[in-house]
């Protein structure tokens, strides 16, 4: 049972804090953008179909992991250029790209509340996360998420 709960906990937070930020952008791009931006998640849905796919058949046919598999593509002396390029491109600018969306959400939401300018919303929330970060053990980063789930609920 302390297992289930466990797993149980550890899905409800990215549940509740993957959708809120991306919600709220789109809402609010929908409403001001109308269909002119419908061009933009009809080719994002294609290419996520697309990317997803294309790594499922690498990891398929090498028998390996997407990552291994490019580890092995990539050997040798200039090898590093290429995952520095994926790495620099893929991960880093994707997941910064991605926080921008739970961002501006969070910011929204924590405006319903505070009276605060959206720029100071936003470095409050940014410093209290890197401290949290910084600062905290894992234990800590999930009670704090837990009781921001539970507030936010």
């Amino acid at each position: 049972m302390q297992r289930f709960l466990q797993v149980l906990f550890w899905a409800v937070i990215p549940a509740a804090f993957v959708g809120p930020g991306t919600v709220t952008t789109a809402a609010s791009s929908g409403a001001r953008f109308e269909y002119a931006l419908l061009w933009a998640l009809v080719f994002s849905t294609l290419a996520t179909f697309v990317l997803q796919e294309a790594s499922a058949r690498i990891a398929i046919v090498s028998g390996q992991p997407l990552a291994a598999a490019i580890h092995r593509q990539f050997r040798g002396s200039r090898g590093w250029i290429g995952i520095a390029a994926l790495v620099v491109g893929a991960i880093i600018l994707g997941c910064a790209a991605f926080q921008v969306g739970n961002v501006l959400g969070a910011v929204a939401g924590a405006q319903l509340a505070l009276p605060w300018s959206p720029r100071l919303v936003t470095v409050a929330l940014g410093l209290a996360a890197g401290f949290l970060l910084y600062r905290g053990s894992q234990q800590t980063v999930a009670r704090v998420l837990g009781v921001v789930v539970a507030v936010r609920g």
